[in-house]
């Protein structure tokens, strides 16, 4: 079983994308029967749907509603303002929805914010069993530290690497910048977002390998789990490409380890509850 932890789905006339520019490839509609045929194509199983930073409670309530629809999506991490009333929004969730709802992203962290206000909400979150993902660039790491040590009754997910941008030789320095949060045990990391974050074009397997590899080091197999990134990852290859280079990635894994990756770290760290499909 694969699980792709990390798709996204938008309608531009729906809500707004400030960060999706016109006329690239981006600047179009992608929706759950777009991904479909690439996650067969793929041997993908089920995909999470991500917030895509239209900052809107509107679009969590739709994100929810495509989940009742497609059985494929196996949660969704959404858009809350964690510095408002946390508990106010989950309340008006329809209650036959909300099983669907399996954290909450924060898509631009603020390090001078009042982190008094931003633990309030993530208690809120912990309390609903809920989990945090995190999109932030290498830079934000140690003021990451801080936060995730102050909420250990939380699961933080870096996305993305933790930010990283996946060069030759590159891991060596992500590993030392992100050691001491690996350190924490309630934080999780994505192998995602590569094709897009490499700085070589087309990404080798030897570098993807080489961060991998150093992930595996730090957090262990059982906190690893992957993600596409689509639609974005189209800015750097296909969807077919995040599935099989991940797939060369681990290839020498032992098959446990290759399952936690592929499928058993997510149902654990997002409590996925897989529909028939």
């Amino acid at each position: 079983m694969i699980i792709d932890t990390h798709q996204h789905y938008w309608q531009l006339n729906r809500f707004k994308y400030s960060w999706i520019d016109q006329g690239t490839k981006l600047a179009y509609h992608f929706l759950p029967a777009d991904a479909l045929p690439l996650m067969r194509a793929a041997d993908v199983n089920y995909g999470v749907v991500v917030e895509a930073g239209a900052s809107s409670p509107g679009e969590l309530h739709w994100m929810l509603e495509l989940a009742a629809e497609y059985p494929h999506i196996a949660g969704v991490v959404g858009w809350i303002d964690l510095m408002g009333d946390v508990e106010s929004i989950i309340s008006e969730i329809d209650p036959e929805c909300l099983h669907d709802l399996k954290g909450v992203r924060i898509n631009c962290f603020d390090p001078e914010a009042d982190w008094r206000l931003l633990t309030t909400g993530l208690n809120t979150l912990a309390a609903h069993h809920l989990t945090c993902d995190l999109l932030v660039g290498a830079g934000m790491l140690p003021h990451l530290q801080t936060l995730i040590a102050m909420n250990p009754n939380v699961t933080f997910i870096l996305d993305h690497f933790g930010g990283a941008r996946i060069t030759p030789g590159g891991h060596i320095a992500w590993k030392e910048a992100i050691r001491r949060i690996a350190a924490l045990p309630n934080t999780v990391t994505k192998i995602s977002g590569y094709l897009t974050s490499s700085e070589q074009q087309p990404l080798r397997i030897d570098t993807l390998r080489a961060y991998v590899d150093a992930a595996l080091e730090l957090f262990g197999a059982k906190r690893l789990m992957y993600g596409s990134d689509w639609p974005v990852c189209q800015l750097g290859g296909t969807y077919a490409d995040t599935v099989n280079l991940l797939k060369k990635a681990v290839s020498a894994l032992s098959p446990d380890e290759q399952a936690d990756i592929y499928a058993n770290t997510a149902i654990q760290t997002y409590n996925l509850q897989l529909k028939e499909i």
